[in-house]
């Protein structure tokens, strides 16, 4: 996954990463000293997600998760979690810190592709993915989703990419995420388009918490992740 990250770091590009292990993960500590401020999710293990009906996570996993984080001296502000059902325990989530829920699942139509962002409860926000890179990395697939998110910038709004297990390492993942970290790049420095990672998006929302206490176009790769 070194590899990876040097890829973000070449292009001077801070995004979501998403991990299960906060803290015994090696990569934890490249990102938290390299140039650039990521931002590292929690993407909880298959097993977590499939205990609970939708995907959702125990109230007593990501309680136990956020804690060994705060331990560590990480703030966790984002959650991971595949699929379209939104997570039960909502207020449960605002009072551990969550500002967003973010899935894998691909928004439907012109406005969600756009604008993928929808509010839930206890002023809690989600955000669903405007593409799915993984399902599209070879030459001919990658060609087409850069002309998509160029499509979709043109509309303006939000487009949420998700690096979905680009964990391999092989040549041609790599040279996909290249290719497409090179196209936002220079888009980017053009002026047509901001990289965001998800907590820098959430913090320009508007947060309307009804209960107390309590622009990432890409989001990336990592062990037991999907990725923005």
């Amino acid at each position: 996954m070194g590899r990876y990250a040097e890829l973000f770091e070449e292009f001077q590009m801070a995004v979501s990463w998403g991990l299960s292990d906060l803290t015994g993960d090696p990569l934890v500590p490249q990102l938290l000293s390299g140039q650039i401020s990521h931002e590292i999710a929690l993407y909880p293990q298959g097993d977590e997600r499939d205990s609970q009906a939708g995907g959702d996570l125990a109230r007593t996993d990501l309680q136990r998760h956020l804690s060994i984080a705060k331990a560590a001296g990480l703030e966790i502000t984002s959650l991971m979690l595949p699929g379209g059902a939104p997570p039960a325990r909502l207020d449960a989530l605002v009072r551990a810190g969550i500002c967003m829920v973010v899935r894998d699942h691909v928004a439907t139509g012109r406005r969600r592709v756009r604008h993928p962002i929808r509010t839930l409860r206890f002023g809690l926000w989600e955000m669903q993915a405007s593409f799915l890179f993984a399902e599209d990395s070879g030459r001919t697939g990658g060609l087409a989703i850069r002309r998509r998110i160029d499509r979709a910038m043109s509309g303006g709004g939000l487009c949420h990419v998700v690096l979905g297990d680009l964990v391999s390492g092989d040549r041609q993942s790599l040279r996909s995420l290249e290719r497409l970290l090179q196209h936002v790049a220079r888009r980017r420095d053009d002026g047509q388009l901001q990289v965001r990672t998800i907590s820098q998006i959430a913090a320009q929302l508007p947060h309307r918490r009804s209960t107390p206490a309590a622009q990432s176009i890409l989001r990336a790769p990592a062990p037991h992740s999907r990725a923005a």
